[in-house]
């Protein structure tokens, strides 16, 4: 009986030592799992949509998109990998865009808005459609592991910088791209040559040079701090394709 009850006891012992063997093993299993990382909330396959806006001068513009990591924050940055899918692919690579070549999640972040891709503005001349666009997913890594809404599509849509609705002929010349350009930029420039003169526009006309409605003295700081320089400066650095102004009278 002795005997009986101690094979017993070494029988249950091994038992519960297999068991907690095996809860170790599946805890550290656990552990070890990567985090999983999506895109933003939604779709399988979103969309981000860009365009250049009239008032944009400039002949690339970045697009960033949003990335959310199931899991933990970690005190390291951790890698996010991409692929190109072929499939929701026109645009070519080099011609169209360059993808950044490193995309990191911060330290301490299980959430951010990452650079992804640099359009290049379109050309005159081509002739493909307005609409080009490139796919990209997610692919697993040493740090993450891909999930639901996996897949982006980067889009952009061509547009032709158009003479904007509030622009004022009479205040700021025939439009043309051109001398639209040179105004936002002369406009910007007051930001740290005369800042008491751009916070007085600014209120009105906005970052970008916007606005539907401006008082009579806000029409004077305008004409004379922003349209004069560009008419002096078009009489000496004459261009093709940019409308002459009339000299501006602002007394």
């Amino acid at each position: 009986m002795n005997k009986m009850k101690l094979y017993v006891f070494w029988g249950t012992l091994i038992w519960m030592v297999g068991i907690n063997a095996s809860c170790d093993r599946d805890y550290l299993a656990y552990e070890q799992e990567k985090d999983r990382i999506y895109f933003m909330p939604g779709s399988d396959i979103g969309t981000t949509t860009t365009i250049f806006e009239d008032w944009e001068n400039s002949d690339t513009k970045q697009v960033a998109a949003n990335f959310y990591v199931m899991g933990f924050p970690s005190p390291e940055l951790r890698k996010i990998n991409l692929e190109i899918v072929d499939t929701l692919t026109d645009a070519v690579e080099g011609q169209d865009y360059i993808l950044e070549k490193e995309l990191v999640m911060p330290v301490n972040e299980v959430s951010a808005y990452i650079p992804v891709i640099t359009w290049k503005r379109r050309k005159e001349g081509d002739t493909r459609p307005d609409h080009l666009q490139v796919g990209l997913r997610l692919v697993e890594n040493n740090h993450y592991l891909p999930t639901m809404s996996d897949t982006r599509i980067f889009l952009y849509n061509k547009t032709v910088p158009q003479k904007p609705w509030y622009w004022k002929e009479v205040v700021l010349g025939p439009w043309s791209p051109g001398l639209m350009y040179k105004i936002i930029e002369q406009y910007r420039s007051l930001k740290t040559t005369n800042v008491d003169v751009y916070n007085s526009i600014h209120r009105f006309m906005g970052d970008n040079f916007q606005a539907s409605y401006w008082p009579s003295a806000v029409e004077y700081l305008v004409i004379k701090y922003v349209v004069t320089p560009v008419y002096y400066y078009y009489e000496e650095h004459p261009e093709p394709g940019v409308v002459v102004i009339p000299k501006p009278i602002y007394e």
